[in-house]
């Protein structure tokens, strides 16, 4: 999931391995999101694939100039495509 803080901007990635069992529930998220890479909208699509293939998750935000979350790039299990492509 990704976490938004600062009117839209991205802080970070978070996922299931990130919370351990006994972290206090008042403990905001982007304190425990990790920063894994991100792509530019204008970057090439291998770029993208390559980097979420970086990622156990195989997804990397697409983040902008100013920071803002523009979407997430996901391939796909087999490898052939990006997910929601077919």
């Amino acid at each position: 999931m990704a976490v938004l803080a600062d009117e839209g901007r991205y802080a970070g990635s978070l996922a299931p391995v990130d919370v351990p069992g006994d972290l206090d529930g008042a403990t905001p998220a982007v304190e425990v999101a990790h920063h894994g890479p991100t792509v530019a909208p204008d970057a090439p699509a291998s770029t993208g694939e390559e980097l979420a293939l970086l990622t156990d998750a195989r997804r990397v935000p697409v983040v902008d100039r100013e920071g803002l979350l523009v979407g997430i790039l996901s391939v796909t299990t087999d490898l052939k495509a990006f997910c929601g492509t077919g």
